[in-house]
């Protein structure tokens, strides 16, 4: 009698699936009122090889959006422009719709943080949502 291969690649392949959907869970799911060019700050932590999709809104409309690094995030809160780096900026994009959707991939494990910028005129709901994927 043959072995059915076939059923056991299924099963292993089925429970790899299922592993990695298991893994695709929302880690941040938050709002803050943000008041009119003012920022919010959020700290991510990155493990190894990990995509991030990300889904900022803007209640009230224009944002901005930049990902970096914990370096240079320090050096942009102390005034020391000189020790950022280029490298350390992960994603930017900014919006006139209020919305942005992004799948980030950051380079090596650490600390990454958001900087959403409330682009609007008045005060506004920003929410953040990531998920591993």
């Amino acid at each position: 009698m043959k072995p059915r291969l076939f059923g056991l690649v299924t099963i292993y392949l089925s429970t790899i699936m299922f592993s990695f959907a298991a893994e695709s869970k929302v880690f941040i799911s938050e709002s803050r009122q943000v008041l009119p060019e003012f920022e919010w700050n959020r700290e991510i932590i990155a493990g190894i090889n990990v995509k991030i999709k990300c889904e900022i809104e803007n209640s009230e409309g224009a944002l901005n959006v930049i990902l970096i690094a914990e370096r240079s995030y320090k050096a942009l809160m102390s005034g020391d422009s000189e020790n950022m780096k280029n490298e350390d900026l992960i994603f930017y994009k900014e919006s006139t719709t209020g919305k942005v959707q992004a799948v980030i991939k950051p380079p090596r494990i650490g600390s990454y943080w958001f900087i959403l910028k409330n682009e609007a005129k008045a005060s506004s709901k920003i929410t953040l949502k990531c998920s591993n994927i």
